[in-house]
């Protein structure tokens, strides 16, 4: 631990060299964090979420539980496989070819992209196979990246 001049920019090398406003940020965010969780958990009727969420796949078909999926992966900063997984079933919904190839465009580009900004990580094959139908865009275009992630 190594201290400054000013008690309040104390740096401790065992949090990545953060001052002390940085870690009350993060203890802030984190205390908002619990609040929301206790918040949802006094309000949340118990028959909305499944009694029986035994894997995450579970509990990504189901909103509530998905809500709460991705506050944890947002905390966590992996959100993204989430968020792709949510999107996936709005794509899917869509009623015509056109909203459909529309969407896939922007599924592709936000998601399966080199470099997208939320790209999650799937074989390369795979995501060739699914550029390949961009232009088409069947309704179960993402189900086999969805299986992976």
């Amino acid at each position: 631990m190594k201290l400054r001049n000013n008690p309040r920019s104390l740096v401790m090398d065992e949090v990545g060299n953060k001052t002390i406003q940085e870690l009350e940020s993060q203890i802030s965010e984190i205390a908002e964090s619990i609040e929301f969780w206790l918040k949802e958990a006094r309000e949340m009727p118990l028959n909305i979420v499944p009694t029986e969420v035994s894997s995450v796949r579970t509990a990504l078909q189901h909103r509530v539980a998905q809500r709460h999926l991705l506050r944890f992966a947002r905390l966590n900063h992996c959100e993204e496989n989430i968020l792709f997984w949510e999107h996936v079933l709005d794509y899917r919904e869509l009623d015509t070819k056109e909203s459909r190839v529309q969407e896939a465009k922007k599924l592709f580009d936000q998601y399966l992209a080199v470099g997208a900004p939320m790209e999650v990580h799937v074989p390369d094959d795979l995501r060739e196979q699914v550029q390949k139908q961009l232009a088409e865009a069947p309704p179960n275009l993402f189900d086999k990246v969805r299986n992976k992630i």
